[in-house]
């Protein structure tokens, strides 16, 4: 796991395929995605309904079959390089790590005690 940084330096776009099981999309859990988004990606996905929607502001590219995944690829390679979006992408997953969501969580939890 601590390669894994390495790695990714040498990705150009993030995927996250899932494979179709009778006309339904398998359920994923969308972390890799963020993952992708820290590390400046635009990313291309099965379409699955775990996937939030602020993921999508992140430059995730959701496909519903093959043509879509080679169009959404092309599109997603179009744009690996641009700054401001790799700043972008790098901002949202900064605010749906694991301690931005619990400091999320403590705040509520003050307001109710308050």
């Amino acid at each position: 796991p601590d390669r894994l940084p390495h790695y990714m330096k040498a990705f150009n776009v993030g995927i996250m395929p899932y494979v179709i099981v009778s006309g339904h999309m398998a359920w994923g859990s969308p972390l890799k995605l963020y993952e992708y988004m820290a590390a400046g990606l635009p990313s291309v996905a099965s379409r699955l309904t775990s996937i939030p929607s602020d993921a999508e502001k992140g430059d995730v590219f959701l496909s519903d079959d093959e043509d879509h995944w080679i169009r959404n690829l092309e599109m997603a390679l179009g744009i690996s390089d641009d700054k401001n979006l790799i700043e972008k992408r790098k901002s949202i997953a900064s605010n749906n790590t694991w301690r931005a969501r619990s400091n999320i969580i403590l705040k509520v939890v003050k307001d109710i005690i308050k």
